[in-house]
């Protein structure tokens, strides 16, 4: 089923480019519109695993749209990406509308950190990179090791490792919606632990961008264990 959606990705420099080009390249394939808005600026810079990656370019400044021109928010990580945006009143506000309207909200890795900030994360379960999970229960989340959490409208993954799944669940659940379908917004104990077909799960870890994810993490052990030779 084609997307007929149209999808906000709300970042600031130094997010991670492998969560943005491959969860990018899901929608875009099933037909979503997609516009990338940044907080700050419109020329962006993104990693690759602490590396700088590609140059990218905001399509609008946060202060030139709305949210109700969207039907989807999808929030990348990057720790730095992850932290400005946090601290953006006006992005906590473009979040909080979004959850309020029962409109999916995806976030991956560190991206669930402006859900702490914005204060919206107290009774819901989710799951990010596992550096910032004292920070969503100290605020009242139940944070749960999955590769995949689905609270009511809410997606988060853990890392890029986990991104077929992430993008098999965006894709479902805006596929529900382009059916009318609510089903996911009915309880508050609406969640799941989800797992894609085997098929879609190996297609997407032998996309180019994910191998190259999985060179770059090799090379970085290689590095790790290197260094660590030297000190010795």
């Amino acid at each position: 089923m084609e997307l007929t959606k149209n999808i906000a990705f709300l970042v600031n420099n130094y997010f991670d480019q492998l969560e943005y080009q491959e969860t990018f390249s899901a929608l875009l394939d099933r037909g979503a519109r997609i516009s990338v808005i940044s907080n700050e600026y419109t020329d962006l810079q993104a990693i690759n695993n602490f590396e700088f990656g590609d140059k990218f370019k905001a399509d609008l400044l946060i202060s030139q749209s709305s949210p109700e021109n969207f039907d989807a928010l999808v929030l990348i990580g990057g720790i730095v990406n992850a932290d400005r945006l946090r601290s953006d009143l006006k992005v906590q506000e473009w979040l909080l509308s979004f959850l309020d309207n029962n409109q999916p909200v995806a976030a991956i890795s560190y991206a669930p950190w402006l859900l702490v900030s914005a204060k919206a994360v107290n009774g819901r379960r989710l799951t990010s990179y596992f550096t910032i999970r004292d920070d969503i229960v100290n605020a009242g989340g139940e944070w749960l090791n999955s590769p995949v959490v689905i609270d009511r409208n809410l997606i988060t993954a853990r890392n890029a490792s986990d991104l077929p799944y992430f993008n098999y669940h965006l894709i479902n659940l805006l596929n529900q919606q382009n059916m009318g379908s609510n089903s996911y917004t009915n309880s508050t104990n609406d969640f799941q632990f989800f797992k894609p077909n085997r098929q879609y799960y190996l297609r997407s870890r032998a996309s180019p961008s994910f191998k190259r994810y999985k060179l770059i993490k090799k090379q970085s052990l290689i590095n790790d264990i290197h260094d660590s030779n030297k000190s010795f």
